[in-house]
């Protein structure tokens, strides 16, 4: 699967996977009442095209936003 893939490549390359974020987006879908993506309607009606479609919207990105920070929190705690 493509999560897999990345985890690999971060793993590989030394960077740093921030995984948890897929879930927290559940419910949220495009036909929610309360969707975590740009809808169509709204790309057209902020860009005029369908370039934005299904991108993270304003409360997407705060979902990928807390979950980072709680990855580099986690990081930056010190050992014991």
């Amino acid at each position: 699967n493509l999560n897999g893939s990345v985890r690999a490549a971060a793993d590989t390359y030394g960077w740093h996977y921030v995984g948890d974020i897929a879930s927290r987006f559940h419910g949220h879908g495009y036909c929610a009442e309360d969707p975590y993506v740009v809808q169509l309607g709204d790309s057209f009606r902020d860009q005029s095209d369908k370039n934005g479609a299904f991108h993270p919207n304003n409360a997407g990105h705060e979902i990928y936003g807390e979950r980072i920070a709680q990855e580099f929190d986690a990081r930056r705690q010190p050992a014991v």
